[in-house]
């Protein structure tokens, strides 16, 4: 029984121990980024490996480009809403669905048109290795909005 308890004792202690090793090294990527940054621009700097001065420059086009997402994310919600409220009232008309589903097509492309050129200017700023692979990163965010954005972090 006593070599059972030491055996249970000396298991658990190694799996606390390999968890910390593992947790250590997993949110490495996370502690190397600067804290005062917004978490949207973090990864940017070190997965880029971005200067002060170039960095300056896409926080400027991410401050300024942030209201007009904003702007295009409710608007978008409104208009689900709407969607929403028809298909709940009952079984509204064709021409009703219709119009709805176009003005929200028409935003879905408005807010679509209005990242790809924030992507574009932000690529504009980056050397031509960089802006390819960032243009390549955040075409799924063109592709499939709203969709949680995971980077690879680089080493």
């Amino acid at each position: 029984m006593k070599r059972a308890g030491f055996l249970l004792a000396l298991f658990t202690a190694a799996s606390v121990v390999a968890f910390a090793v593992c947790y250590h090294f997993a949110m490495r990527p996370l502690r190397a980024m600067p804290g005062d940054l917004p978490t949207e621009l973090a990864w940017l700097r070190t997965e880029f490996r971005l200067d002060d001065a170039t960095f300056t420059k896409v926080r400027a086009l991410h401050d300024a480009y942030e209201p007009r997402c904003m702007e295009n994310c409710s608007e978008i919600a409104r208009v689900n809403e709407r969607i929403g409220a028809l298909t709940m009232k009952g079984s509204p008309s064709a021409a009703e669905m219709d119009a709805v589903l176009a003005e929200a097509a028409e935003l879905q492309r408005k807010c679509r048109g209005d990242m790809w050129r924030h992507i574009e200017s932000v690529a504009a700023l980056l050397p031509a290795d960089k802006a390819q692979r960032y243009r390549a990163m955040m075409a799924r965010a063109i592709v499939q909005p709203g969709l949680p954005y995971q980077p690879a972090h680089s080493r």
